[in-house]
């Protein structure tokens, strides 16, 4: 029998800036996301990042060894660059998404269009 790692935590996503409806691997508001504050981060993986007061979760995207974080979504735009006062707090490790009906589907992708 395996043990469970203790150090991972769930979180919900609560904002539609990380869904994009023409990918099936973006984040839908109500997703369950597991976190792992263990797992050491690379280019493409979403990651729980505390910038001040705001905590949240974005795509990280490393380039020149740069990283920066952006949102998935294509109604926003930009990156933020990751500085000193950010802190990247875990890799979002597992998803798991609630089936949904029809209606429910095409009212999540109205929202992300706005």
């Amino acid at each position: 029998m395996s043990k469970v790692d203790s150090s991972k935590y769930f979180v919900t996503v609560t904002s539609d800036s990380m869904y994009d409806p023409a990918d099936r691997d973006s984040l839908m508001i109500g997703d369950i996301l597991e976190i792992d504050p263990l797992r050491t981060p690379v280019d493409g993986d979403f990651v729980i990042v505390e910038l001040g007061e705001f905590k949240g979760v974005r795509k990280l995207v490393i380039r020149d060894g740069k990283y920066r974080l952006t949102w998935v979504n294509p109604a926003w735009t930009g990156a933020i660059e990751l500085g000193d006062d950010a802190k990247l707090a875990g890799v979002v490790s597992m998803m798991c998404r609630q089936r949904l009906s029809d209606e429910r589907l095409a009212a999540a992708r109205e929202v992300s269009h706005g």
